[in-house]
């Protein structure tokens, strides 16, 4: 399966790139890359508030607490908070792939 699968995108890319007149495999995957990263960041900004609600029903608030200047922070005091997200790039290439050869064939008519 995991040869099947690879024949697959290499053959896509191999006809992309000779549709496109690409000589470098680099400037196609960075093609994709940014309409990945244009994608999520869309994503993302359209989910903020909603993401925030959930977020904020999910997690237990503290009545406040005291930032390094002494002012405390709450849900609505506007203070700055950090989040930090880890992404696996492995788990995001399995659910992109499917999506990525789709958009293969429907913007070259490669049979992929």
């Amino acid at each position: 399966l995991g040869g099947a699968l690879r024949d697959v995108v290499n053959n896509a890319v191999d006809g992309v790139k000779s549709f496109l007149g690409l000589s470098s495999p680099s400037k196609l995957f960075e093609g994709f890359g940014v309409n990945v990263g244009e994608g999520f960041e869309r994503g993302i900004e359209s989910m903020q508030r909603k993401v925030g609600v959930s977020m904020g029903d999910m997690v237990a608030h503290p009545p406040s607490l005291a930032m390094a200047g002494g002012s405390p922070i709450s849900g609505s005091s506007g203070g700055s908070q950090t989040i930090v997200i880890e992404l696996d790039g492995r788990q995001i290439a399995k659910k992109t792939l499917p999506h990525m050869v789709g958009e293969i064939r429907l913007k070259t008519g490669l049979k992929i």
